[in-house]
């Protein structure tokens, strides 16, 4: 069978000899700590189940889901604020050059 190396954090989670929790607990519990660390959840959300760490990892997906579906929709809207001011920009200038070249005071 898949053997794992030695992990404190695995101990800490099975208060049960690991390696007789079936596989997918040990996967489920993998991925939790895992997904924790990398969205900086992991002392935050303290799952006691496998359901707490299954929901609790589907929370921080949606979580980082919604926040970069913000962060982008605020870049492209600075982006559009900016092509829009450069726009009236070139107009202004194209306005100017044409009274300039027409005498218009």
């Amino acid at each position: 069978g898949l053997q794992l190396q030695s992990c404190r954090w695995l101990d800490a989670h099975f208060t049960v000899e690991r390696d007789t929790a079936p596989f997918w607990e040990r996967y489920v519990a993998s991925m939790y700590y895992s997904l924790g660390a990398m969205s900086t959840l992991g002392s935050t959300i303290s799952a006691v189940s496998t359901v707490e760490e299954v929901v609790a990892m589907c929370y921080a997906v949606l979580a980082a889901a919604g926040f970069s579906f913000l962060a982008g929709s605020l870049s492209g809207m600075a982006a559009s604020g900016a092509v829009a001011k450069q726009e009236g920009e070139r107009k202004v200038f194209e306005l100017v050059t044409y009274m300039k070249k027409r005498k218009v005071p």
